[in-house]
This record gives C-alpha cells, structure tokens and sequence, in this order.
C-alpha cells in the first residue's frame, strides 16, 4: 500500500495461545521510511486493534496508550487492557507460535 510515497511491510504473522486455550493473533508492520513499526493486535473477543511502537526498557511493546499494551520478549507475550482511569485491568499471558 502507497500513500504519499510511503509503502507498508507487513512481518510476521504469530499467533499467541494463552494457558486457557483462547489465542492472539498478531501482524506486524513497518513504514518504507522505517519511521514507524506498529502491529494489529486481535484478542480472543475477536477485537482488532492497531497499536505503534512504543518506548521499552527491554522486549518490544505496543501501545494505544488508552486501552491495550501488548508487550513481547523472548518467546513469551502478553496484553494489558486499562479501565478508564488508565490502570491495568488484566493481563493475559500467551506463549508465541511463529
């Protein structure tokens, strides 16, 4: 896709089973310019959601910075969903599947 001379690259696609057998599915993008990196995250309620890149210590984390966190290292992954008044509402732990 080609907006304004920028192209996207789409990754890899990995699916995440968490322990109760519900999984994430997970595609990751990246912009020609190398600008932006951002993954579609869908949950287990089927909800899509677009997050980009965002400041991490260690592993690799996306964030809306409103509603959802999915953070990576290693082989593990996990999301983080937030209540309105911006705390952490669950985490669901998956282990990736490339």
């Amino acid at each position: 896709m080609k907006k304004d001379g920028l192209s996207i690259s789409a990754g890899k696609c990995v699916t995440s089973e968490c322990k109760n057998g519900q999984r994430i599915i997970a595609k990751y993008y990246s912009l020609s310019d190398g600008s932006l990196n951002f993954v579609k995250v869908t949950l287990p309620d089927r909800k899509g959601h677009t997050l980009p890149n965002g400041v991490s210590a260690s592993g690799a984390r996306y964030t809306d910075d409103l509603k959802l966190i999915w953070w990576i290292k290693g082989e593990t992954a996990f999301a983080e969903t937030r209540t309105e008044s911006g705390e952490c509402k669950s985490r669901i732990p998956t282990a990736m599947r490339f």
